[in-house]
């Protein structure tokens, strides 16, 4: 397959400066410390942030002469929420985070006409901050100013980018701020400067592709949500409105970029995507001969929202009216029960579980037999020569999960290919039949629901201008990847999905499973040639018994609710 040049214009200066934002007693997330400094000609913060300078009260009364002043930091309008994002809502209750945050240029809001995305030379309208927080016990510090006043200090050390290479600087801009804490005087910023100067240096263009999607978490997406971690990449294909949670901001920003690393032009296009006011797509790009569809999805407009992480500051964004999908992230938890009537679903990541909101989304995430096939041929090759899968009782911790690039690689390679097999498939079905469904096989294999609710997102309104007429599909990408199967895998699947590795571990007398297997196959013997629903009626049938010894009577899903996400235990 031909390759696919996903390059947008490349940014001069990848790196636009460095802050260090500290929690102030009274004023709450205050910028302390900017990087080169304002005044420098290198700054590139300096129309987005001001110097204020406000009179104080002389220390002495008595002193003649003027009052001293303090200089403070302004941010325009548009930036106000920066240090929010640099210090997360309960942040204190961690010794350190990573939060990812995006906001907008000065040309975001000069963007009037749509016509002006066909430009590749368009300037961007977002720029990526990352921030590392730390805290540090007041009494432990060899230089204590007068503004601590505090039992626990806290701050972060944050880079504004160009480009969200997030995976890139994560590691490396959590070491420089264990290096500043740990000199424990805050009024030494040498060791700033001279990580601004080597990160400068490093990430000179061209970006490689890898700093986008290193130190992604796909592996933990497929261990801790099993087979609905495909679900959940069908909800954001749907455009579904989703709000993750847990309590860490490293957590739900890791989680939802590992998420968009599936679509490899999602990520390089947000810089033009993000708080732009058009449809167009950004580069007015079109599939290649031998080119990938998938390389075409763009996400993220003026009616969609990418939030990572949002604090209570910016709940008015995610209760817009006009806001048809998005995806957002809050450790907070009044604000994930408060928002919830906001967003179609909420995704648990300290749990592994799939709220849904919106019932409606429910059928659109559902697995049909042909996904169940796909995720299991998937979780083995996950599996394979891997650290064994955790229990259902003790889920490892997305702290201990390490990513390996290689497997993430490979899991991200399938996920493409299930994407890719159902861009090709929907494309050449409208260009055959000139209609806008799927044929009826073929939509049962993917879901009707997730199909029609596909057709209707701008997302694929905004994909369709990128595949000219005269496209041609490459046959190995037609139908699904998990179709063809018997109903002999399928009930070994959901075999495996009902008692999990760790019930056929447990040490239990494995008597009552041969039986239960024994019964089902001689009552079912006759039906392996016919209809699969009259095959699984006794699958269903032996789950009910077999499950409720294994699983304290765990009740069993109808069929009808097969493929439905539900809590996992």
């Amino acid at each position: 397959m031909a390759s696919v040049n996903l390059s947008l214009p490349e940014t001069k200066d990848m790196v636009l400066g460095l802050l260090v934002v500290g929690f102030h007693h009274q004023q709450g997330p205050i910028i302390e410390y900017i990087y080169p400094p304002l005044d420098d000609p290198t700054c590139r913060l300096s129309p987005y942030i001001h110097t204020k300078r406000l009179p104080r009260k002389s220390t002495d009364s008595h002193a003649s002469g003027s009052p001293e002043y303090t200089d403070t930091f302004e941010l325009i309008e548009s930036w106000s929420s920066l240090p929010f994002y640099a210090l997360p809502e309960g942040a204190h209750k961690h010794d350190e985070d990573i939060c990812y945050f995006h906001l907008p240029t000065l040309a975001s809001a000069e963007e009037g006409a749509p016509a002006v995305a066909a430009r590749p030379s368009a300037a961007p309208t977002a720029v990526f901050g990352i921030s590392s927080y730390r805290q540090i016990n007041s009494n432990d510090l060899v230089v204590r100013t007068s503004d601590i006043t505090r039992t626990f200090v806290q701050k972060a050390v944050v880079l504004i980018l160009a480009k969200p290479v997030f995976a890139y600087v994560q590691d490396q801009i959590a070491d420089i701020s264990h290096l500043y804490f740990g000199q424990r005087d805050f009024t030494r910023t040498d060791i700033l400067q001279t990580f601004y100067r080597q990160i400068v240096h490093h990430l000179a263009p061209p970006i490689p592709r890898e700093y986008y999607t290193s130190k992604t978490t796909l592996g933990f997406l497929t261990t801790c949500f099993k087979h609905h971690a495909l679900t959940l990449v069908k909800l954001v294909l749907a455009g579904a409105k989703l709000l993750f949670v847990d309590d860490k901001a490293e957590h739900l920003c890791r989680f939802q970029y590992s998420l968009l690393s599936i679509f490899p032009y999602a990520l390089t296009a947000l810089p033009w995507r993000l708080f732009a006011a058009r449809d167009l797509p950004v580069g007015g790009r079109t599939v290649a001969a031998g080119g990938r569809l998938i390389d075409h999805i763009e996400f993220f407009d003026r009616h969609s929202l990418l939030e990572p992480y949002f604090s209570m500051v910016e709940l008015k964004q995610v209760e817009s009216p006009d806001l048809v999908s998005c995806l957002a992230g809050t450790s907070n938890e009044w604000v994930a029960k408060n928002a919830s009537k906001n967003f179609d679903v909420l995704v648990d990541l300290r749990a592994g579980r799939l709220d849904y909101v919106n019932e409606a989304m429910a059928e659109v995430g559902a697995l049909t037999a042909a996904d169940r096939r796909f995720m299991g041929r998937l979780a083995k090759q996950r599996e394979a020569g891997g650290p064994p899968r955790p229990s259902r009782k003790s889920r490892a911790s997305f702290d201990e999960y390490v990513a390996d690039d290689y497997r993430e690689d490979q899991l991200r390679a399938l996920f493409q290919d299930y994407v890719e097999r159902f861009l090709t498939t929907y494309q050449w079905s409208r260009a055959q039949r000139s209609a806008i469904s799927l044929p009826e096989a073929l939509r049962g294999d993917f879901g009707a629901a997730f199909v029609d609710a596909w057709d209707h997102t701008l997302t694929r309104r905004v994909w369709a201008q990128a595949v000219p007429a005269e496209w041609r599909p490459s046959a190995r990408f037609l139908g699904h990847p998990g179709a063809g199967a018997g109903v002999l895998e399928d009930t070994r699947f959901l075999l495996a999905q009902q008692l999990g590795e760790s019930d056929l571990a447990s040490g239990l007398p494995m008597s009552p499973v041969r039986e239960g297997l024994r019964s089902m196959l001689s009552a079912g013997g006759s039906a392996w040639g016919q209809r699969k629903s009259r095959a699984f009626s006794h699958v269903q049938g032996f789950f009910a018994s077999a499950s409720s010894y294994f699983q304290g009577g765990r009740e069993v899903p109808s069929r009808g609710d097969r493929g439905k996400p539900r809590p996992l235990s």
